[in-house]
């Protein structure tokens, strides 16, 4: 189990812009336990949303306007030194916010933040901003959730630009 910085238990999920679904904690779904999924799984977001649209009793094509509208937009910074990107996802986590905030075009209140791959942050407006080193290349990479897909590409290109900015 994991646990967030004021040490609340979390249930961890995540995804690949390749649909795949990880989940790295164990969880019950209507009574059943399921274990963790580390590696991805293309088929359990497809079960969800057959299940969801059997408990609701609503068809699948009804399910989507009843579900919270969050976007996601991705990049990255590549030719990242991996010494120097490691010293900023630290600095980032163990600053006072302010360098969180600095990564927003607007300063906002920070809800939450973890390490569990990189820094994650969650922001007064639900926001997420994660930031991440690959696992294969010399790069940060920069995922966004938001509530519309052009604040979530802004937000993105912001995060990025100040990625850059720190590069040096």
């Amino acid at each position: 189990m994991s646990k967030c910085l004021d040490h609340t238990e979390v249930k961890v999920g995540g995804y690949e812009a390749s649909y795949g679904v990880l989940l790295g904690s164990d969880i019950f779904v209507n009574d059943s336990f399921l274990k963790a999924l580390p590696m991805r799984d293309a088929k359990l977001p497809i079960l969800s949303i057959i299940g969801l649209a059997k408990a609701s009793g609503l068809p699948v094509s009804k399910l989507a306007v009843t579900l919270l509208r969050r976007f996601t937009f991705s990049d990255r910074v590549q030719d990242y030194p991996k010494d120097r990107a490691d010293s900023l996802l630290n600095e980032i986590f163990v600053s006072d916010e302010s360098l969180i905030k600095s990564l927003m075009p607007t300063a906002e209140f920070v809800k939450e933040t973890n390490l569990l791959d990189g820094v994650r942050a969650i922001f007064s407006t639900g926001d997420k901003v994660h930031i991440r080193l690959s696992g294969n290349a010399p790069e940060l990479l920069c995922y966004i959730d938001s509530d519309s897909p052009i604040k979530a590409a802004d937000i993105c290109s912001y995060v990025i630009t100040r990625l850059e900015q720190f590069r040096i």
